[in-house]
């Protein structure tokens, strides 16, 4: 199985402080459990990830962020890739990084992972998406 984890959730996994972080939490370590579960992730998340927690965190180290992210499958966006996209903005109403994430997963064909409702709204038209807290109550992490 392929998931996308999205910055909402990575935030959420490394910011105490956040609502969404105990949740998460045990969210990740199960995930981290089974060996059959494929993250990736596009390199917008990172970005996105380091930006916010930047910004949010006085003391935090972006090489945090870029060690934790060694462990995954990271997508660069390359021109065709970004070609690939064009057609499926026409049809959602998110901005561009969500844009991008969403078609990271349809090409994928992964499950998305996020805590941002108006993503999980949109992602439902296309593909499997879910928050951790509905991961946790499934079987897929066993």
């Amino acid at each position: 199985m392929k998931i996308i984890l999205d910055s909402s959730v990575l935030i959420s996994f490394l910011n105490e402080d956040d609502i969404f972080y105990v949740t998460t939490g045990k969210f990740i370590k199960q995930l981290l459990k089974n060996k059959e579960i494929i993250i990736i992730l596009p390199i917008i998340i990172l970005l996105e990830v380091a930006n916010v927690l930047g910004r949010k965190k006085r003391d935090f180290k972006e090489d945090y962020i870029f060690s934790i992210f060694q462990r995954y499958e990271i997508l660069d966006i390359n021109l065709n890739f970004a070609r690939s996209l064009l057609p499926l903005f026409r049809q959602i109403h998110l901005k561009t990084s969500d844009a991008i994430i969403l078609g990271t997963a349809i090409m994928n064909k992964a499950t998305l992972v996020t805590w941002d409702e108006k993503l999980e709204k949109e992602a439902k038209k296309f593909i499997d998406v879910r928050t951790p807290k509905t991961f946790l109550t499934t079987s897929l992490l066993e």
